[in-house]
């Protein structure tokens, strides 16, 4: 079994469809511009993350686009749906949903903070490890 089962979309979707793997700088390209500024700031935040990241897509919808990020003691995934405009972030159990629909005007900082807590707490496990 894969370690990274909980966070990895592969492993939690129904078996329909196919998933593909793209390269970063194809994957962002076909991303909307809140997309783009999204993990424009991630990744200059935490480097180490552009490194590491695997875009997927999914066929049975493949106008959004995930990220799996792996640390060795877990990790997390990004979903970023297009049409709705909104920003999914999930890991360690926790999940969050990232729109101007529910009177967030700035999907971008919420779900950058739900990012920072998540490297926060990885890193804090993998140090704890080590």
């Amino acid at each position: 079994m894969d370690k990274f089962q909980e966070h990895d979309p592969r492993c939690r979707r129904e078996t329909d469809g196919q998933w593909y793997s793209q390269p970063q700088d194809i994957a962002l390209a076909d991303t909307p511009e809140f997309s783009q500024r999204f993990f424009a700031e991630m990744f200059k935040e935490f480097p180490a993350l552009a490194a590491s990241v695997a875009f997927l897509r999914w066929s049975v919808w493949p106008d959004h686009l995930y990220a799996v990020f792996n640390f060795s003691s877990g990790g997390f995934g990004v979903q970023i749906d297009r049409g709705l405009e909104y920003i999914i972030v999930w890991g360690a159990g926790e999940h969050g949903e990232y729109g101007d629909w529910m009177g967030d005007r700035d999907r971008l900082a919420s779900a950058l903070d739900h990012v920072r807590t998540l490297v926060w707490w990885f890193e804090s496990l993998s140090n704890a490890v080590e």
